[in-house]
This record gives C-alpha cells, structure tokens and sequence, in this order.
C-alpha cells in the first residue's frame, strides 16, 4: 500500500480584482498542509462567513462552488473569490495552489555481479518521485561521489572489490525519508604480468609469472605449438631448456589464468639472442700494406668487432677490417671478437704473415716545365721497375725521360717495384705546372710587297713582360735582329725575305715562329726628266739609254702613255708632260715616270712675254693673259692626270685672250698649265 502525502501550498494574491470595482491589499499567506495516506484535504476560506459571499472559481472564470470549503482529491489550482456582504467593503480575490506528492517507493536496478572489465558499473534509477518536494542522496562506502546522468549512476570499483550504494529520498516539509541500501561488486578477473628474459642462444630461458592471481585456486596453462606444446603449472618461474630453443628465434606462447568463473589471456613470445660464431683469417700482405682481416663470422647482427695482437688493440663497427697502419714483417697471432649488437659474444683466434718490402724512390724531377721544350731524365734509386704517368718515356733500367707535351698541372709520376717476394713499393712525385708554349701570330705582313711601297707594322700577339726577338733575313742572309714586340717592314730592295720572331715568356717557355715574303722588283723605265725640241719637229722619248738607242721591253710588262701608246717608248711633236705607266702583269707591281717637253727657246717664235699668269702662287682665283685668243687649255697634276674645275677639263680665252679660273677647290700643290703650241707652266695652289 502506497502512502501518500498531500501537500497544500496556499497562495493568497489580493492585487489583481477581477469582479469588483475595488480591490484591497492582503498580506499573502503561504500554507503547507502534509497528509499521508491519500486523505482529502479541505481548504476553509480564511474571512468571516457573515461579512463574505464565497465563490470557488477555475482558472478560466468558471464557478464551480459557493460554499466556504474546498475539498482537494488532487493536485489542482484554483480561485478564492470573496465578496463583502455590504456593497462598499473590501473584495478579495485569492489564487490557491495545491500539489498532490506521495512516498517514494525505491526501484533501483543493480546489476548481478561479473568478472572484472574495469569499465564503471551502471545502476539504472527508475523511482518515481515528485522532485519539486523530495530530495535524493546517493552514498557508497568508499565516499565516492556520485550523480545521477539520465536515470543512470556509474560506479567505479576495483577488481573483486564490494561497495554499499545507499540511496535516501528526502520528502521537504513532512519530516518523512526513504532509504535503500544494497550491495555492489565485481568478481575478481585474475591480472596477468608475463616477463621473459632474452638470453643468448645457449643459455636457459625462463618465464617470470608476475600476475595477480591466487596461485593455490588458480589454474594456469601455457601454449606454445612450435615449441612446448602445453603446460600446466602454477610456479611463478618456469624454466625452459636449451635444447628447445634455436639461435636467434621466437616463438609465440599464449598464457590462460583462470580463477573461479573468471578467465585472464594473454600472448607474449620467448626468444633467443642471435649468438654469432666468430671466425676470421688474414691474407698474406707485404710490410708497406693495410692488412685486411676477412670475416668469416655467421649469425651476424648489427655486429662490431675487435681486434688484439702484441698488446695493441682494433676496434671496428663493420664487416671489413682493413688496419689503418702498416705492421714490421713477421708472424703475428691475433685474438679477433665479435659482439652482436645485443650484447652476445663470440671469440676466435688466427695467423696472419707480413713480407718485407724494398723501398723505392726517384730524383731529378722538377716543379714546372715548359711544353715541348724542357725534359728531365729521372734516376730511381733501383735498377729496375717501372715509371708511369704522363710525358713519360721509361727505359725499363730505373730511368726514365719526362718530356712534357702539353700545358697541364698536378701531374702525377709513378715508380713501381716489385721484389722477389711479391711486395710491391711505389714513390710519386708531382709536377706542379706545365706551362703552355707561347702560341705566335705574326700580324701586318702581306704575303707580297712591291719594290718602294708602303711599309707595315708588324707586331707578334704576346705580353711586353716577356722578350722578344725579331730576325730579318734577305735572300736567307740575316740582315736585321732587334728586340721588339713590333717591327717596321720596309720593302725597299727586291728579294724574298723571311720574318722570324722568337718569344720567351715570363715563364722562360719559348717559341719561334717563321714567316716569308717577297719583294718585287719595279718595272724598269729609263725616262729623262726633261726634253727640248724645236718646233715642227719629233722625237722619240721613253726607254732610251744614255747612247740614245731604245731599250727593248720587259717580259709581262705592260706600258701605258698618257697620250695612249702601248710600248716603252712613244713619237712626240708637241710640248707637254708625257706620264708613262709600266705594271708587270704577273706581280702587279707598276712605275709611273713623267717627262716634261718643252720648245728649245733659241726657235721659239711666239713672244712667250706676251703671256702672263697671276697670281702664282694664288688660292681662289687665277688669271691667264695671252696675246691672242687660245682654246684646248688644261690642268694636269704632278702624275699627269687632268684637272676638272667646274666639271671641266678643256678652257677657252675670251676674244682678248683672258681666261680666269677659280681653283679654290682644288687641294694646296703644284699643278702644270699646259697651252697648245706655247707650252707647260707651273702654276702653283696655295
């Protein structure tokens, strides 16, 4: 039978009037009225029954009673509304608020115990209670604190352990609680704690049982199919023979405890440590060589290894040993070790031989040279063997030639000897730097000249820091040395001529070379520079000699007049300049010879005073007089070619026999004005 409490809380409001026009103010009035046992609870109106008209309202306005109590079956809220009797007095209007509560009546789910997992466990709370009015406490033993998520309280608790849960419901105001209290626990799962020692291959292995279990109840079975099969034992240390373990193996073992209904698993593996097998042997070396060890050692790990002979000591953390010195020929036990890197160790002991050795060298072998130009011959301090390297010309007897041919630098030379015993010895020297040989280039000589041409600067493409000589040779007679970088060729006298320069640089390295040329001789013209005749008459002028015969032509040698004959020699009648040209078509070297004709002044039958022009010297104009008028006037320069002023060649007098000329474009020099049948003038253009 459920016992319930019927809590009253009365609210008296008098500030809001809902039917009178008036409204007073009353002190609020708050009542908590308990009954227990589902008992009606009957409300008397708090005013004077003969002063008041009583009427029990509904929230909504409804009247549902006029009477002056109320009787409450459950938990309602409705309106006191009290009317003075007399029309002027006091309206009260009073909002009343009943909650209906009951006992509370403990429905707590505790689970039935299980084997440790060690997550929480979860109590589930379905107790139906009224919170506004009763308050709930929830306790354990061990003080923990607890609180309610979603009608669920979790509970940690350690393995095989036991909590009291007490929860108390407290109901506010009618001085009544409930409690419950009930037992919580888990079974105890057993704690597993396997421990093995790795040992290397050889030695006992064991299992160190650390779990927490009760070892006189407990049942304890260990499987290992590849090594053991299954045992059962509950020793906290079981010893497991060599004779079942390989080297450098592990075996899976699975390891089941079980106590009570509980049971605990758990995989763990016993192993071996790889243990290496040492074993090494040491070739025959010569005294001036690394001894290398070979390693002949198994079952290798990650190994280092250390070596001992006549108290010195090696240590190497690889698999080749080569020592880092030479040892003195002899017979040499040595004590060799290998440790794996986890700590397993082997030793073997072996014989190594050292053979002696000759030592060599060689001399005689410089710093630097000059390419195809310095050598030396090189002296080993043996009568045999063999030189290697570059520039190298051995002769198989301990000497040997270096005659270098090209610029290089850090060249290596090598002796090699090797004795009766197989010991080979080397000795390298170095040469520092080959110098490169001065490369020559002879600039400005032309592969020809002409006799008294223009002469040329001929330089050599090297540095003023070294020296160098310039040998001229004429017809292979050496007839000029000077010391120079440059050299004035001047082909004054035919012949053929060789050019040679030799150039030593700073480095002393030298060099030569050669060049040729020719020089042509000129056409020969025997041309006097000036002739007579009378006029009216001719003579022959050109190649003539002193005797007045005519020399005959040169072969390939071409002539040219000015008044256009072909031979050496040409008839004239007139006074004039004659320029005669000779070029020797083969070599292409050319003369040009004037001659200047002039009437014999004992027959000259023109009054030559009758003819003036001034002023000579003149710069811009010049003025011809001549007593009559005169045409086919002309302006030669000194190599006869003719002169144009204004674009032409050939002037003409006025009637009186003046012609004026402006010659201030002509260039400063001296020029011949020639007139027909009078004769040739010298004007001078300043």
């Amino acid at each position: 039978m459920k016992n319930w409490i019927l809590i009253l809380v009365v609210q008296l409001i008098s500030s809001v009037s809902l039917l009178a026009s008036e409204d007073s103010i009353a002190s609020r009035i708050d009542t908590v009225v308990c009954t227990i046992g589902g008992s009606p609870f009957t409300y008397e109106v708090p005013y004077d029954t003969t002063q008041y008209n009583f009427q029990w309202l509904g929230f909504d306005g409804a009247v549902i009673d006029s009477i002056t109590s109320f009787i409450f079956v459950e938990s309602d809220s409705i309106i006191l509304y009290s009317e003075s009797v007399a029309t002027i007095g006091t309206c009260y209007i009073d909002s009343i608020y009943v909650s209906l509560s009951f006992l509370a009546n403990p429905d707590v789910l505790i689970p039935d115990p299980m084997c440790f997992d060690g997550n929480p466990i979860e109590i589930i709370e379905n107790t139906t209670y009224d919170s506004t009015y009763t308050n709930v406490n929830y306790s354990l033993s061990d003080g923990q604190s607890l609180e309610s998520i979603a009608n669920t309280l979790l509970i940690d608790i350690d393995n095989g352990d036991t909590l009291i849960f007490t929860a108390s419901y407290d109901h506010s105001g009618c001085g009544v609680e409930t409690l419950f209290s009930d037992t919580v626990f888990t079974l105890f799962k057993p704690v597993l704690d396997i421990e093995t020692n790795s040992v290397c291959f050889g030695d006992s292995t064991f299992i160190f049982n650390n779990s927490d279990f009760d070892i006189n109840t407990a049942e304890v079975i260990y499987t290992s199919p590849s090594l053991f099969g299954e045992i059962n034992n509950n020793a906290e240390i079981i010893n497991i023979s060599p004779s079942l373990l390989d080297n450098g193996v592990t075996y899976p073992v699975e390891v089941i405890i079980t106590q009570g209904t509980c049971t605990a698993a758990e995989n763990f593996s016993i192993s071996t440590l790889l243990q290496p097998t040492a074993d090494f042997s040491g070739e025959e070396v010569c005294e001036n060589e690394f001894l290398q060890i070979n390693n002949l050692s198994e079952n290798i790990e990650n190994a280092s290894y250390s070596f001992s002979y006549d108290s010195q000591s090696l240590s190497f953390n690889n698999s080749s040993f080569i020592l880092d010195d030479t040892i003195a020929r002899g017979s040499y036990s040595l004590q060799g070790v290998v440790e794996n890197a986890n700590g397993c160790i082997d030793t073997a002991g072996f014989t190594v031989l050292v053979d002696s050795v000759t030592y060599v060298s060689f001399e005689n072998l410089l710093d630097a040279y000059c390419e195809n130009q310095d050598f030396t011959t090189l002296q080993a301090n043996v009568a045999a063997g063999t030189f290697s390297g570059n520039y190298i010309f051995g002769n198989g007897d301990g000497t040997a030639v270096f005659a270098p041919t090209m610029e290089d630098s850090d060249v290596l030379v090598t002796f090699m000897y090797t004795n009766e015993f197989g010991c080979t010895d080397t000795y390298t020297d170095i040469v520092d730097t080959i110098y490169a040989k001065p490369v020559l280039e002879l600039s400005g000589l032309d592969d020809t000249y002409c006799e008294l041409g223009e002469s040329d600067l001929l330089s050599i493409n090297q540095s003023s820091q070294g020296e160098s000589i310039f040998t001229i040779s004429s017809d292979a007679i050496p007839t000029v040395t000077t010391t120079s970088l440059e050299y004035t060729f001047d082909p004054i006298i035919p012949g053929i001529y060789t050019i040679q320069n030799m150039y030593t640089d700073v480095n002393g390295c030298f060099n030569t070379i050669t060049n040729s040329t020719i020089v042509n001789p000129l056409p020969m013209l025997n041309i006097d520079s000036l002739k007579i005749i009378v006029p009216g008459t001719e003579i022959i002028i050109g190649n003539i000699d002193s005797n007045g015969n005519v020399l005959p032509d040169e072969t390939n040698v071409a002539y040219d007049w000015s008044n256009e004959d072909v031979t050496s020699t040409t008839l004239v009648s007139q006074p004039g300049i004659y320029f005669i040209t000779a070029t020797n078509v083969t070599t292409g070297c050319s003369l040009i010879d004037s001659l200047i004709l002039q009437y014999d002044e004992n027959y000259n039958t023109v009054d030559l005073e009758s003819i003036s022009i001034f002023p000579n010297p003149a710069s811009d104009m010049v003025s011809i007089k001549l007593s009559s008028p005169s045409q086919n006037i002309s302006i030669v320069n000194t190599s006869g070619e003719p002169i144009s002023i204004g674009g032409v060649t050939t002037f003409i007098t006025d009637q009186s026999g003046l012609l004026e000329l402006n010659i201030s474009n002509l260039n400063p020099g001296y020029y011949y004005l020639i007139i027909q049948d009078i004769g040739v003038f010298l004007l001078i253009k300043l």
